[in-house]
């Protein structure tokens, strides 16, 4: 079994319990569905051991699901962060975690997901992910995703965030070959300025610091 294939024994597991309705996959292994949903192999795929999931917040869980339970039944073990005390679940071939939009002072390191059984682990501006959301089609399987867009812009915004330089790097990558492929079409566009212009100015701000120095094609864009 591939880590492909993994990968959708998780979301027929989710999605077999009522519960990907009510939350939205982001991070690198979105790249896979765009992918298939733009049809183009201009999309750059990024090999990640990590399958993350956004919980709205406040969460809108309706089913109440053991997760724990759920993922130790395709073999993935749960762990509790030492530091954090968010719950993943661990499988040799890859790790899920839930992620929640982090609100106000930002001073709660964890919130708890009772539908779920889970700990989720809060980070700053998410929110640009949880409000700007598609539903496709993936394989029989409705799932929610950001907006290519946003999930562009959030790549550039959290780079300023990284310690680690190697993940930092890699969300640039991403960012500036999804943004080059997203700027030929004329729908995606148009959602870049409509998704940055509804960002916080102080975020468009920071954002922008970052793509002038990223990519010369979208800072003009943006200003014109």
């Amino acid at each position: 079994m591939d880590n492909t294939n993994l990968f959708f024994d998780v979301l027929k597991k989710l999605d077999e319990n009522d519960i990907l309705k009510d939350i939205i996959l982001i991070g690198s292994w979105t790249l896979h569905i765009y992918k298939e949903y733009f049809n183009s192999e201009e999309i750059p795929i990024k090999r990640t051991l990590d399958i993350d999931f956004l919980i709205p917040n406040p969460p809108k869980i309706k089913s109440k699901i053991n997760i724990p339970q759920l993922f130790k039944d395709i073999n993935f073990d749960e762990e509790i962060n030492l530091t954090d005390n968010y719950t993943k679940f661990v499988h040799p071939k890859l790790e899920i975690e839930f992620l929640i939009n982090q609100k106000g002072s930002g001073d709660e390191k964890i919130i708890r997901v009772e539908n779920l059984m889970i700990n989720a682990l809060p980070l700053r501006y998410l929110i640009i992910l949880e409000e700007n959301r598609i539903t496709v089609d993936y394989r029989g399987i409705m799932l929610n995703i950001p907006e290519p867009t946003a999930f562009v812009l959030h790549k550039y915004l959290i780079s300023l965030e990284r310690k680690n330089l190697l993940k930092k790097q890699k969300d640039l990558d991403t960012a500036n070959e999804m943004i080059e492929f997203l700027l030929k079409i004329e729908q995606q566009k148009n959602l870049i300025k409509k998704i940055y212009k509804s960002i916080h100015p102080k975020w468009q701000k920071k954002m922008m610091a970052v793509i002038k120095e990223q990519s010369n094609e979208l800072y003009n864009f943006l200003i014109d």
